[in-house]
């Protein structure tokens, strides 16, 4: 049978009395309002992991009231502000939980990511790199938010690294693997080493534009044309092109025009202009 927080107290001032106590009778409710602290910290997960994040966000705030100096309340506020994207009440509540403990991995993502988004990039990467170096102890989720936060700092050999972790923890995600592939083609990678990598990505994930246009132009570029061609062929030039970014579509420009077919390379042509003229500042597609 559970006890509600009144049936708890009651039965604490009990023994407290039975035992003649009186003088432990603080350290009785230190341990009632751990317990209680610790009840708070697992509600608010809980609605974490259901995306309940305003909800966790409150449930963390109300509890802090009562216990202003649990470092563990004042990360899951910050993490589920970090989650509605509410940055500066994230920064605000994650460095407190500093001054009263060390962060949790996943605070660490968050604060770095938040200081990211505030334009503190050398503090942010700072705490990037230090993930990096402890990226074998980050779940997936983590991983995938240290390649996000590598990215947005423009440090691809890092982010390469991270994205093998997950790719070694995950071998059939075709997220991970194709994220390997992208960060290889950002450092220089040979085609011929990229190709294996990519064929795995398209092979879990065939009906990925993404993952198809990446191994025809790694076909083109390793001189496959025809393979390359064959592949990107196969499904209509508007879903191609639609899912392609202007870098994409200039190597594809490329391979029409080589293989003569001048209705879609002029397509490729058309859609790269209209993209770049509405989203300049856009990066490659991954």
């Amino acid at each position: 049978m559970r006890l509600n927080n009144q049936e708890q107290v009651i039965l604490i001032l009990n023994v407290v009395y039975l035992f003649d106590g009186y003088q432990n009778l603080d350290v009785c409710l230190r341990g009632f309002r751990v317990t209680a602290s610790a009840d708070c910290c697992d509600r608010v997960k809980k609605l974490h992991n259901q995306g309940e994040f305003e909800a966790a966000a409150h449930v963390a705030a109300v509890a802090l009231g009562e216990h202003p100096n649990n470092a563990r309340l004042w990360e899951l506020l910050g993490i589920a502000c970090h989650a509605m994207k509410d940055f500066e009440a994230a920064t605000r509540a994650l460095e407190t939980a500093t001054m009263l403990a060390p962060l949790s991995l996943s605070a660490q993502v968050a604060l770095a990511g938040c200081y990211l988004v505030s334009g503190h990039g050398e503090v942010a990467r700072s705490m990037y790199e230090h993930l990096v170096s402890v990226r074998d102890r980050l779940s997936t989720q983590l991983l995938r938010m240290v390649v996000a936060g590598l990215s947005r700092l423009h440090e691809p050999h890092l982010a390469l690294e991270v994205a093998r972790q997950w790719a070694r923890r995950e071998p059939d995600d075709e997220g991970a693997v194709h994220t390997v592939a992208h960060y290889m083609r950002l450092v220089d990678y040979p085609p011929e080493l990229i190709l294996p990598v990519a064929h795995h990505a398209f092979q879990l994930a065939p009906h990925r534009v993404r993952n198809r246009v990446a191994l025809a132009l790694l076909h083109h570029q390793c001189g496959d044309v025809l393979e390359a061609y064959r592949l990107v062929t196969a499904i209509g030039t508007d879903q191609l092109i639609a899912a392609c970014c202007p870098a994409r579509l200039l190597g594809l420009g490329s391979l029409f025009n080589a293989m003569g077919d001048t209705v879609r390379r002029e397509a490729c042509r058309a859609r790269r202009a209209e993209v770049s003229s509405s989203r300049p500042d856009r990066q490659r597609m991954m």
